[in-house]
């Protein structure tokens, strides 16, 4: 199973992150953009790992959301990294951006401590929150100088941390919640057959 942790958004918010991915996309002379269905902010990437691995998966995320209320987070800048001349495209972050890095380090000790993840996988000093709206990008104008009206700032609330499948279908990406803890002390909810 290949797996990571996300922070899922309601489908307003994924509304108006297509809407940003629009004008993006645009200016763009190729790209692969991301399905808006996938819009998400990655906290934990985990990779291939075992069925096996869940209920420790879902004790660290409960033990993370633990006494940890939610927070409100603020799309609100275009950005990219470069990668071999090309770019992936994505929206930072404002906000309580401390209280999601965090619930981010506070997940990533937890995974560590229950086996799943190594030390030596851990980002904590290098975690830069973002939500990806295309990799592989060329674009026909600067970042700075894409238009993008009033599509930003998008104003959300985490609520909850989610254990995400990634799979392929049909050719097509697609992403499945197996497990949701929610911040605060509600616990976990599971999802399928796992």
């Amino acid at each position: 199973m290949r797996l990571f942790t996300a922070i899922e958004f309601e489908p307003h918010v994924k509304a108006s992150l297509a809407a940003v991915q629009a004008e993006v996309k645009r200016a763009c002379v190729s790209g692969n953009f991301t399905h808006s269905e996938n819009f998400h902010l990655t906290l934990v990437f985990l990779g291939e790992l075992p069925a096996a691995h869940v209920p420790s998966l879902r004790r660290a995320m409960d033990d993370a959301v633990r006494d940890q209320p939610p927070f409100t987070l603020t799309a609100d800048k275009l950005g990219a990294f470069s990668r071999g001349g090309k770019k992936i495209v994505w929206v930072g972050l404002s906000g309580a951006v401390g209280q999601l890095h965090h619930l981010y380090s506070r997940l990533e000790s937890n995974l560590i401590a229950q086996g799943v993840l190594s030390q030596s996988q851990s980002q904590s000093q290098s975690y830069s929150p973002h939500i990806t709206l295309a990799r592989e990008v060329t674009t026909g104008v600067p970042l700075s100088e894409i238009h993008l009206g009033t599509a930003l700032p998008i104003t959300f609330d985490a609520q909850a941390i989610s254990l995400m499948e990634s799979k392929r279908e049909q050719g097509r990406l697609v992403y499945h919640r197996l497990a949701r803890s929610f911040l605060e002390t509600k616990g976990t909810v599971l999802y399928g057959n796992i």
